[in-house]
């Protein structure tokens, strides 16, 4: 994120007009992940580091973003016409 914010400083007709976080519980994100069997990169463990890795900077990505008021977190537990719905009228408001 730092790294994004300092391109765009660089690049001043670039911008970023808001990030959209798209939230399931861990245990949902398991079932999902593990319940489709694709491949070995289904397997518990992986999905557990996987998850580790995504999950210990969240909260301070979240914080950044939300202080500049850039955040908009999306309930992903909802059916996926719902979330892609809301994915549009979020990005169709900044457009």
């Amino acid at each position: 994120m730092k790294t994004l914010e300092q391109y765009l400083s660089d690049n001043g007709d670039i911008g970023l007009a808001g990030v959209i976080e798209v939230q399931v519980s861990d245990d949902v994100a398991r079932e999902r992940v593990l319940g489709r069997a694709r491949g070995a990169d289904d397997a518990r463990e992986v999905f557990e580091r996987r998850l580790h890795i995504y999950v210990e900077p969240l909260e301070a990505i979240q914080a950044f973003y939300r202080n500049k008021n850039l955040l908009h977190v999306i309930d992903g537990e909802r059916s996926i016409d719902n979330v892609v719905h809301e994915m549009e009228t979020c990005i169709t408001s900044k457009i």
